[in-house]
């Protein structure tokens, strides 16, 4: 159940708090969500080509002039750069950058470069693997995806693996994260791109009659209305249910779930998860490559400033004392902290 829960606040963040009257008779949600990898502007794929070839071409690799490059581009410019680098030299970048680096700067870049697709698929594969399933993987990757792109993660699994995805979280995963991770990679090709008010109304009084958290209830009547809804109509359900019960439906969770407190929004969420991946034994460079990679295109900067905010340092602080060398300074610049 606190995995079932920890989702319900991740899909609650686009609402929490006060909504604005022209969002809700647009059924829209402004959220701040500011990347620190931005699309570089102009682009000249030849001439990064043409830069990271003289960068591992002779004698030793300039692992600055790597950074420079990949650091500063977006993951779909870095693959348009790879095109062109096959174009122009009959090369595999992803290859090269592989055979001339090493350790944990090797498995950045390599994340860095894999279409977002594949690498996921590989990140879902990897957190099922082994005795014991890492479910804040699972939740934080398919609880962040719009349908399409989860889609495009289903199909990716599917061919590198040979195995159907949902197949594989029926089997690794617990009873109440099932139900949650199986919906959502259910996802349904169209985004819809309108909200409907009276259905939304239905919904809430659906949720007041099961109860949101009632631990005898189905869930399933839960994950159908939450995690088959998308983001504007969920926006218009909790509205609805807040004025059916005169409760925020995060404070009702908030109350039955007291372990769910420090789970207030996305950027808490994963600035949980950066803390579980620099603090312990050991850094977790797994999740932290996962996380800089997968977030500095979204939402790093709100990450950050819940990190500081909620720890007492800087992530870039907290990754400076847990890295090194140039996996270091590629982590620090993916997350606009050079």
């Amino acid at each position: 159940m606190f995995r079932f829960i920890c989702a319900l606040f991740i899909i609650t963040i686009t609402l929490h708090e006060s909504v604005c009257d022209d969002c809700l008779r647009n059924a829209t949600r402004r959220v701040s969500r500011t990347p620190t990898v931005f699309p570089y502007h102009p682009l000249n794929v030849t001439d990064d080509a043409a830069a990271l070839r003289q960068a591992m071409y002779g004698l030793g690799t300039d692992e600055d002039a790597l950074i420079n490059v990949l650091a500063h581009r977006t993951k779909a410019q870095r693959l348009k750069i790879a095109e062109r680098f096959k174009e122009d030299y009959g090369k595999d970048l992803l290859k090269d950058l592989k055979s001339e680096t090493s350790g944990n700067f090797q498995k950045l870049l390599e994340a860095m470069m894999l279409p977002p697709a594949e690498y996921l698929a590989y990140e879902l594969n990897k957190a099922m693997d082994g005795s014991n399933t890492d479910e804040d993987v699972l939740i934080g990757i398919l609880c962040t995806q719009a349908n399409h792109e989860i889609i495009a993660i289903r199909r990716a699994y599917q061919t590198a693996f040979q195995r159907n995805l949902e197949d594989d979280l029926v089997t690794r995963t617990s009873d109440t994260a099932q139900r949650l991770v199986i919906t959502l990679c259910n996802a349904c090709p169209d985004d819809q791109v309108y909200s409907d008010v009276n259905e939304a109304k239905k919904d809430a009084e659906a949720l007041v009659r099961v109860g949101v958290l009632n631990l005898g209830v189905d869930q399933s009547a839960l994950n159908n209305i939450l995690y088959q809804r998308n983001w504007k109509q969920l926006q218009l359900i909790f509205e609805e249910y807040k004025k059916l019960t005169g409760y925020n439906i995060e404070t009702v969770i908030k109350n039955e779930f007291a372990i769910t407190r420090s789970i207030k929004n996305q950027s808490a969420f994963f600035a949980r998860l950066f803390r579980k991946s620099t603090k312990g034994l050991g850094t977790n460079d797994a999740s932290l490559i996962r996380l800089v990679v997968t977030r500095s295109e979204r939402d790093m900067v709100e990450i950050k400033q819940e990190f500081e905010e909620k720890y007492g340092e800087t992530l870039a602080d907290a990754i400076k004392a847990d890295t090194s060398g140039y996996y270091e300074k590629c982590l620090l610049a993916l997350i606009g902290e050079e």
